[in-house]
């Protein structure tokens, strides 16, 4: 357990030493989220329909810039073979670094998200369900990119989006379904089962990924 926080401190500083992207990705969800209601503020309805959906896209992206340096800093300091030849458990240093970028992104998209729901006209219940999508669904997301991130390290972060999006469309569909009060729970019960699954099997393949180093 030590050594699970000391691993955590440490991704926080390596986080706050570049929080300027943290910051750029944050401001893109404020200032997207504001212009989309003010753009739509004539026509109640379509506030109220496009809201959830636009929250979430904002979210999607604002997470993916976020995390775009998850893995580049760990090359570029060889961090990840020094991992590879300590004694600290793999895939502790992948569950470590995974939530330490979704504490500076997924959950301060989720802390942003009920203002921005009031501002596109949702009710308390469908503004708590999507914040419950969103506090998921981003967990979900951060470790299927930091996966796919380990898994094509040496390539571009363009590459570890585009191969993200269609893994994380599912994800959006389900949480946006949660804001329907006739199936909330339903669909909450189904995000929570892929969240449980996601996490080890995410971890299995970051392991396996990190223990063969890759040619250059």
């Amino acid at each position: 357990m030590r050594t699970f926080f000391q691993l955590f401190s440490f991704e926080i500083k390596t986080i706050m030493s570049d929080f300027g992207t943290i910051l750029i990705s944050m401001l893109f969800f404020v200032i997207c989220n504001a212009v989309f209601a003010f753009l739509l503020a004539h026509d109640a309805g379509a506030l109220r329909s496009a809201g959830p959906v636009i929250i979430w896209i904002t979210a999607l992206l604002s997470l993916f810039n976020a995390c775009q340096n998850i893995v580049k800093n760990d090359l570029q300091t060889d961090f990840l073979t020094q991992i590879r030849l300590s004694n600290i458990p793999i895939e502790q240093f992948f569950i470590t670094k995974t939530l330490a970028y979704w504490v500076f992104s997924g959950m301060i998209i989720t802390l942003l998200s009920p203002f921005f729901s009031f501002m596109y006209g949702l009710s308390l219940e469908q503004s708590h369900a999507l914040c419950r999508g969103i506090l998921i669904g981003t967990l979900i997301i951060s470790f299927i990119y930091h996966l796919i991130a380990i898994i094509s390290q040496k390539r571009t972060n363009s590459l570890t989006i585009v191969l993200a999006i269609p893994l994380s469309t599912p994800i959006v569909i389900i949480s946006l379904l949660m804001t329907n009060k006739t199936s909330e729970y339903q669909h909450l019960d189904t995000l929570v089962g892929i969240l449980l699954i996601n996490i080890p099997l995410c971890i299995f393949l970051s392991t396996q990924a990190l223990k063969t180093p890759l040619k250059d």
